[in-house]
């Protein structure tokens, strides 16, 4: 199933700006509120997404999107090889292909949750955009990494937690966070390190 990804970005461009400005003006609200609970006087409205920010988070959408299509593109290559070499008659193939969009067939391609996925992700990934430059325009000095602690907490933001999950383990606002899982190092210099990660980044100002 192809997606014409430019007709759809055209479509849905202005809803897409708008709701992209939405989630970084309350990104960097969340920062001025932080800024004025530590002491930090203050008139600054939110910031507005530049036009460069907007550009980088609509090119990460249209690669998002890629994917998808590739994901789907590369399921119905596979079926299609299987119906070969095990000389499925039309029927079968076209039943097995259809199954794929069909949310009553185990394994089939949810198009809604992975969408849903993207915009939670990516709204997400705004606000901590908008949170990160509003607090380093009102003299943010170090930062820490608040993680939700409960049962969906996962292992490798446990770890995370554990190296900066409070303030008295902040560190200079222009260094990066960076942990070891699985042998293998993260690092970031703000918002999350991963898809689906609930930790945000939030800044001391002295």
């Amino acid at each position: 199933m192809e997606i014409d990804i430019k007709k759809l970005l055209k479509k849905y461009l202005p809803k897409f700006i708008k709701a992209f400005q939405i989630d970084y003006s309350i990104g960097s609200a969340v920062g001025i509120t932080n800024a004025k609970i530590q002491g930090k006087q203050t008139n600054m409205n939110p910031l507005n997404l530049s036009k460069k920010d907007q550009e980088a988070f609509i090119d990460n959408i249209e690669t998002l999107i890629k994917d998808v299509n590739s994901e789907t593109a590369k399921k119905i290559s596979l079926l299609t090889n299987q119906s070969i070499t095990e000389r499925w008659d039309n029927k079968m193939l076209a039943d097995k292909l259809k199954g794929l969009f069909n949310k009553e067939v185990p394994g089939h391609f949810n198009y809604k949750n992975r969408f849903k996925t993207i915009a939670q992700n990516t709204s997400f990934d705004l606000m901590s955009v908008g949170s990160n430059n509003t607090s380093i325009e009102l003299g943010a000095t170090k930062k820490w990494i608040f993680n939700t602690m409960d049962n969906k907490t996962a292992e490798d933001s446990m770890i995370s937690h554990a190296k900066y999950g409070t303030e008295e383990k902040a560190i200079p606002v222009n260094e990066p966070f960076s942990y070891m899982y699985k042998g293998k190092e993260r690092t970031f210099m703000f918002g999350r390190d991963r898809v689906n990660d609930r930790s945000m980044t939030t800044y001391v100002f002295e």
